[in-house]
C-alpha cells in the first residue's frame, strides 16, 4: 500500500449519521458500536464507530497488542468524535482495539496528606 503524505484521514472528527438515536451514557444502548478499522497506509489506521451517547465526556480508544491480556489507553478523544486516525507502533500492527464512551461522576472529597517528619 502506498504511503500517503497527507494525513487528512487522521484528525479526530464527527461523521455521525442523522438516523442515530443518542442516549445518556449511563443508559442501555448508549455504548458505541460498529467499530471499523480502515488501513490507510503501512502505519496508519482510521477507526470509525457509531456514537450513541448524548452526554459523554469523551471517547477512549484502547489497544491490546497480540500476546497482552489487557487493553491500554491509546487515545482520549473529545465528545461526539466518531472517527480517528492512528499511526501505529510496531507492537500495534497485530492488536485488538476497542472504543468506549467515558463520563465523569461527582467529584470526590479532597484528601490532604502531609508526609515526612514534623519539624
Amino acid at each position: 500500500m502506498d504511503q500517503q503524505d497527507d494525513h487528512e484521514w487522521a484528525p479526530p472528527h464527527t461523521v455521525r449519521g442523522e438516523n442515530v438515536r443518542a442516549r445518556p451514557v449511563r443508559s442501555a444502548g448508549s455504548a458505541p458500536d460498529g467499530l471499523k478499522a480502515t488501513v490507510e497506509h503501512a502505519s496508519g489506521i482510521r477507526f470509525t464507530w457509531t456514537d450513541h451517547a448524548d452526554d459523554e465526556a469523551g471517547y477512549l480508544l484502547e489497544t491490546r497488542p497480540a500476546g497482552s491480556r489487557t487493553f491500554r489507553p491509546t487515545a482520549v478523544l473529545d465528545p461526539d468524535i466518531d472517527s480517528f486516525g492512528l499511526i501505529t507502533l510496531p507492537n500495534e500492527k497485530n492488536a485488538s482495539y476497542r472504543v468506549r464512551a467515558i463520563t465523569y461522576g461527582k467529584q470526590s472529597n479532597v484528601v490532604h496528606l502531609k508526609t515526612g517528619e514534623d519539624r
